[in-house]
Order: C-alpha cells, then sequence, then structure tokens
C-alpha cells in the first residue's frame, strides 16, 4: 500500500487521493486498508516515518562520535546511498511535492542530532550554526534529489566537511 500510495502521490495532491482509488491500484480490499489505516494520511505518515527512522538511525554516529568530522563523511555517504536505494519516495517528497512537513521533521532530527553531539562536546549557544548547517545538510540532499549526478559522492563528503571545519572553528 505504501507504494501504491507514493505512486499516486506522483499523480495528485494526497487530500485529492480516495481510499477505494488507493485499495485498487494496491490490489487490496477497503476493509484491509482499514484494518491497518484509519486514512490515507497516516499511511503516508507511515511511509515518511520508516524513511526519517532510517536516515536518524544512519545518522547516529553523529551524535556519539567525537575529535574530528570525519564521521561526516561516512553519514554522508550512508545518506547519499540510502536515498538513491529509495529515489523515488525522495523524489516524490522532496522534489513532487515539496512535502513542506517532511523536510521539515527531518530538519528537525537532524539539528537534534547536531545540537546533542555539541551539547556532549560542552558547547553552549550554538542553536544558529545548528540550523546553518542543517539547512544546507538538507539543501543540499534536495539538490541532490532535483539534479542527479551533478554532485557526486566524494564532492558532496568534501563540501560537507568545508563546511563543518569554517563552522566549527
Amino acid at each position: 500500500m505504501r507504494r501504491a500510495v507514493m505512486e499516486l502521490i506522483k499523480k495528485k495532491a494526497p487530500d485529492e487521493i480516495d481510499v477505494k482509488e488507493l485499495c485498487d491500484r494496491a490490489r487490496v480490499s477497503r476493509n484491509s486498508f482499514y484494518h491497518y489505516y484509519h486514512n490515507i494520511r497516516e499511511l503516508i505518515d507511515e511511509q515518511e516515518d520508516i524513511l526519517l527512522d532510517d536516515l536518524f538511525r544512519l545518522n547516529e554516529p553523529v551524535t556519539t562520535t567525537f575529535g574530528d568530522w570525519n564521521d561526516y563523511r561516512e553519514m554522508v555517504s550512508g545518506t547519499v546511498e540510502y536515498i538513491s536505494r529509495n529515489w523515488d519516495y525522495f523524489y516524490t517528497l522532496l522534489i513532487l511535492r515539496q512535502d513542506e512537513r517532511f523536510m521539515r521533521r527531518w530538519k528537525e532530527g537532524h539539528s537534534y542530532q547536531i545540537y546533542e553531539r555539541l551539547i556532549r562536546a560542552g558547547l553552549t549557544s550554538c542553536e544558529i550554526w545548528v540550523d546553518i548547517v542543517t539547512s544546507a545538510w538538507i539543501a543540499g540532499n534536495v539538490f541532490m534529489v532535483q539534479n542527479p549526478g551533478t554532485v557526486t559522492l566524494d564532492e558532496a563528503c568534501t563540501i560537507t566537511e568545508k563546511i563543518l571545519n569554517n563552522v566549527w572553528k
């Protein structure tokens, strides 16, 4: 059902999709749909939660590793690989639908991870830097989804490292 709803979202806004249309596409009964979900938005939220939980798990080393920011290279490559494996979902949410709620939740989660690391390192009053880094991180990922092949993984890692090295000096 999650794949079917994403296919439908490519063509129309989520509030324009009805349960019958989704069930026909997913080849499930309406009873099955209502057994798991109350409405279409709940299904979309579940898909977004899966994507975000996976991204936050990939980024977990950022909150627990100290020293230089080399663990960011691992995070960048893991994120790019994850987005590539789930390209259809990310393209739909970030480019076709420009789902602000999804982007906001991604930014909030990533901000928390960066902030948590800085607090553990003993830094205070770093909210503005966290917001700048997180905004750049989300914007960079959106750019890569919108312009596939424009930036290589190595270039994305280098850009991230340069930003962090300049911000955290």
